[in-house]
């Protein structure tokens, strides 16, 4: 019978301690000084590429795609696929010309990809910026209205030129953690990035 007792003590023992609520340990460096290393990694990082899935929604308009990035430092590459990977349209620039080409083959040049886009598919996306947005860091040489680190010294929130952008989840690939998921928001236009697969060139 004292056996049994035992038993059961330590059976809820081991309940009570499983149910223990997880407490991840905070980092001892601040979290501004883990960003600014961050920061300073991802800058260096100018040759990657993405796979994942893109919704936009500006007014009454909504439209879902698949989405393949290919950055280089000299060279971008993005492909915009429709449903179950038909059709779509590809846009590959550099710093001087940028040249959009329609599933049917037709093609469109510009110096500005927000331009081509435009007028192409009616998205207003600041393709431009959102080189360094996906990579988790502001726009470059542009002002920051508002930022915030958690305590990894990881983007949560970010408002500028316009945009509210939150980062509502990381991955780490290769060492270096990247964001998964990606939600933006301007007074016309909503995007809710996720990314499934990254690869990167360090």
């Amino acid at each position: 019978m004292l056996s049994l007792q035992r038993l059961f003590i330590i059976a809820v023992i081991l309940f009570f301690t499983g149910c223990a609520p997880f407490v991840k340990q905070q980092p001892d460096t601040p979290a501004e000084q883990l960003w600014e290393i961050r920061y300073q990694q991802l800058l260096n990082l100018e040759q990657w590429s993405f796979q994942g899935r893109v919704a936009l929604t500006e007014g009454k308009e909504a439209w879902q795609a698949g989405l393949h990035w290919q950055q280089k430092p000299e060279q971008f590459s993005i492909r915009i696929l429709g449903p179950f990977s038909q059709g779509g349209v590809s846009l590959v620039g550099d710093r001087h010309q940028v040249v959009l080409t329609m599933s049917d083959g037709k093609q469109m040049k510009s110096t500005s990809p927000e331009a081509l886009l435009s007028q192409a598919l009616g998205w207003n996306l600041p393709v431009s910026i959102l080189e360094d947005w996906v990579r988790g860091i502001p726009a470059q040489q542009k002002n920051i209205d508002k930022k915030v680190l958690d305590a990894d010294g990881r983007i949560t929130y970010l408002e500028q030129l316009g945009w509210q952008v939150e980062f509502l989840r990381y991955v780490t690939v290769d060492g270096v953690e990247l964001p998964g998921k990606i939600f933006m928001e301007s007074p016309t236009l909503n995007l809710r990035l996720v990314i499934s697969q990254w690869d990167i060139e360090q």
